[in-house]
């Protein structure tokens, strides 16, 4: 991948050019959810990790989004995962990402 965010592939024998997606990493995710004013919808302590599930989109031209945002509270990591819309609970959505292990 380039720096631009675009990759070289041949199909058929022709070159082809592809945008891909830039990652964003974990601590710039909480950032952006920060100033996307997200609403706090549901939020889960378990040991040392305070769960917190959050909802962007309440504007009309932002499609909405859920994400579950972790924090340990030992090292103030933070992780950010996205969650499907139908989830509504930060417990439901901890289950979700551990496939169904509760």
């Amino acid at each position: 991948m380039f720096e631009d965010g675009y990759t070289l592939y041949t199909n058929s024998g022709q070159i082809q050019r592809q945008r891909q997606p830039k990652q964003i990493n974990d601590t710039a995710w909480a950032r952006l959810l920060e100033e996307l004013n997200a609403t706090e919808i549901d939020s889960w302590e378990e040991y040392k990790l305070f769960y917190t599930l959050l909802r962007i989109g309440k504007r009309a031209n932002v499609q909405p989004h859920h994400f579950l945002r972790a924090i340990n509270s030992d090292t103030g990591e933070v992780r950010v995962i996205k969650i499907p819309l139908h989830i509504t609970s930060a417990r439901e959505a901890v289950k979700w990402i551990s496939r169904g292990q509760d």
